[in-house]
């Protein structure tokens, strides 16, 4: 029900797409490594970290960041420029953590004090960080998987 509920207007009202099947991926990757203060969340906190998360994406140009790396990737199909590619995702990491210094989030408060305000709101700052970087990684994964080219003799021919 969230995927649908979020799919309809993700692409209409953020510049980042992410339909169903990538909200659905986005969770797995934001709840997969996170501590047990992120994993137990409830449906509506995930729900709040995912609108949130999709709301500082469409304030940036992580859309055109999606974009350059796709048009890299996808330019020559079977013959990736590795190096520009990881470029260009370091690039867009490196903003994603910069992003994530400037909000000055009190991890410690998130840790030590997760039940008062300011450790509430830590936690709920953490959770849609997490869910900002997952997106941009469901975003990369498929932008691989949509330009892969698997090898095949004809490919392996015309390559020697």
């Amino acid at each position: 029900m969230l995927g649908a509920m979020l799919s309809e207007g993700c692409s209409a009202r953020h510049p980042v797409d992410c339909d169903s099947g990538c909200v659905a991926e986005a969770k797995t990757w934001a709840l997969q490594g996170a501590d047990k203060r992120f994993r137990d969340v409830t449906e509506e906190q995930w729900q709040s970290a995912f609108a949130s998360a999709e709301d500082d994406l469409a304030k940036g140009d992580w859309s055109q960041r999606l974009s350059d790396i796709k048009q890299e990737f996808c330019k020559t199909p079977g013959k990736v420029d590795s190096v520009k590619v990881r470029a260009l995702e370091n690039d867009m990491l490196t903003k994603l953590l910069l992003e994530t210094r400037d909000k000055h989030i009190d991890v410690m408060a998130a840790y030590t004090h997760p039940d008062d305000a300011s450790g509430i709101r830590a936690i709920k700052r953490m959770r849609s960080e997490s869910v900002k970087q997952s997106i941009l990684k469901v975003g990369v994964e498929r932008i691989m998987q949509s330009c892969y080219v698997p090898a095949s003799p004809s490919n392996a021919a015309t390559a020697n």
